[in-house]
């Protein structure tokens, strides 16, 4: 209760209980005294702010306990090192050694050297035929990935060449782009999708007789080696 809560209660009990009043109104802290403790409270606490402000990075440095044990692994670590790194010297300064401990003792048991070493131990194993349906989802993949690429390409060289009012064949060349097409790296290609066979046919030098055909075995039109394969659907 507060000295106003007493006061009012002494005065509705016309003056009972007034001398009680008198004596709990000592005991209590006035108004001045609790704005005072307050302040005084929120000092300290700025202060308490302060000082664990300045003792974080203080507490962040290792003791000297913690310097030594560190140093401690660390040396333990650097000893291990050196001693691999002798024995590696060890085996590069004495290669017989390690190939006469590498031999297991069963060789010396009745086993040949050639049963041990076998003749194919240093090839490759041979890698697993995939599943024909997967080899066609990464071959439609593949497919979409480049189609997607050059149609991006012939975009940019479109608006280069709009920009520059010229035909994208002289935007491609080695004056602006010099861009090397699929048409320089393969000669000739064929689209299975479509069917069409892009890219010149290369002259050719046989020779031709009097009634205009060609003499040896060039008479069979040139077949385009690379080929675009069309898309699986069937999967």
């Amino acid at each position: 209760m507060t000295i106003d809560e007493i006061s009012a209660s002494s005065m509705a009990n016309k003056g009972k209980g007034g001398g009680v009043a008198n004596q709990f109104s000592k005991l209590l802290s006035t108004t001045d005294e609790i704005e005072e403790s307050n302040k005084t409270r929120q000092q300290l606490e700025q202060q308490q702010r302060a000082i664990q402000a300045e003792l974080k990075p203080l507490l962040a440095i290792p003791t000297m306990k913690q310097l030594e044990d560190e140093n401690k692994v660390e040396e333990e670590k650097l000893v291990l090192l050196q001693k691999e790194i002798e024995a590696v010297k060890d085996r590069i300064a004495n290669p017989s050694k390690v190939a006469a401990a590498a031999v297991p003792s069963r060789m010396s048991s009745g086993h040949s050297s050639a049963s041990y070493y076998p003749a194919n131990r240093f090839q490759q194993p041979k890698p697993k035929p995939q599943d024909k349906t997967t080899l066609k989802r990464k071959i439609n993949h593949m497919l979409g990935e480049y189609k997607a690429r050059k149609r991006k390409c012939m975009d940019f060289v479109d608006m280069i060449a709009d920009a520059m009012e010229k035909r994208p064949k002289d935007v491609m060349g080695e004056k602006v782009l010099d861009l090397e097409t699929d048409e320089q790296e393969w000669g000739m290609y064929e689209e299975c999708t479509t069917g069409k066979i892009y890219g010149t046919k290369p002259k050719s030098n046989a020779k031709r007789g009097l009634l205009g055909k060609k003499n040896g075995n060039n008479d069979v039109d040139e077949v385009p080696i690379v080929k675009i394969p069309a898309k699986y659907k069937d999967f």
